[in-house]
């Protein structure tokens, strides 16, 4: 829970004092669009089909914290800084290498003592 408040912070900070490259439209819409795919991924995949929670069943604050937190802030970090007129390559490893940082930071933040995932009857065929 304490690496999820600092990365909260660090990333809010981060996102607060970099030098933009994006214009403010871009920002809104950007964060907008990472929250609305991250509550529709989580009703989903935790309430529909019950395949996963980050904390507990249902609504968690923890969860709310998680999603308000870190997924606007990185949105803005990852598109400000990401290489637009390179080439491909660069831009596979820039997407890969951001990938597998959130990764590790879900890892860490959650733990895996914290993610819940159901196996079993689903409902999916």
């Amino acid at each position: 829970m304490l690496f999820l408040i600092l990365s909260v912070l660090v990333f809010s900070l981060i996102a607060l004092f970099i030098p933009k490259r994006i214009s403010g439209i871009e920002i809104i819409t950007t964060t907008l669009f990472a929250l609305y795919l991250e509550a529709l991924v989580n009703i989903f995949l935790d309430f529909k089909y019950d395949l996963y929670g980050y904390f507990s069943k249902g609504v968690d604050w923890r969860g709310l914290l998680y999603g308000f937190g870190i997924f606007g802030q990185v949105s803005i970090v990852y598109l400000n800084y990401f290489p637009y007129n390179k080439k491909l390559m660069s831009k596979v490893i820039y997407i890969v290498g951001w990938s597998v940082l959130l990764i590790y930071m879900n890892y860490f933040s959650c733990g895996v003592r914290h993610i819940t995932i159901t196996v079993g009857n689903t409902g999916i065929h």
